[in-house]
């Protein structure tokens, strides 16, 4: 028998998530795009590489590919944002916010 892990937030009160690992992957996509992009001048990335700044219109314009069930849901850059504060994982800051996991690790 197979067991499912049903995920809801009461931030997002239209968004259940039915296979928790699609959100792992977007934030991992998300690093994996701004900490390995070496070719975009884009101010937004470069705030984000080097003060790990984020902001939904980076979010959105980094155009990530989100399961269809979170299209079918209307899962916005907007509520990436709200979950990813209320996980912890980013924090306000000012109109932008901040995810440590962006900014590079010291040389030894």
């Amino acid at each position: 028998s197979d067991l499912n892990v049903i995920l809801y937030y009461s931030v997002l009160p239209n968004v259940v998530f039915t296979n928790p690992q699609s959100f792992l992957n977007i934030v991992t996509e998300i690093i994996t795009r701004v900490v390995y992009n070496k070719d975009s001048k884009d101010p937004l990335f470069s705030r984000a590489q080097n003060e790990g700044i984020i902001s939904v219109k980076l979010i959105e314009w980094l155009k990530l590919d989100f399961p269809q069930a979170y299209k079918l849901s209307m899962f916005e850059a907007t509520e990436l944002i709200t979950l990813l504060l209320h996980l912890g994982v980013v924090s306000k800051c000012n109109s932008e916010y901040f995810m440590p996991s962006l900014l590079k690790g010291l040389d030894t």
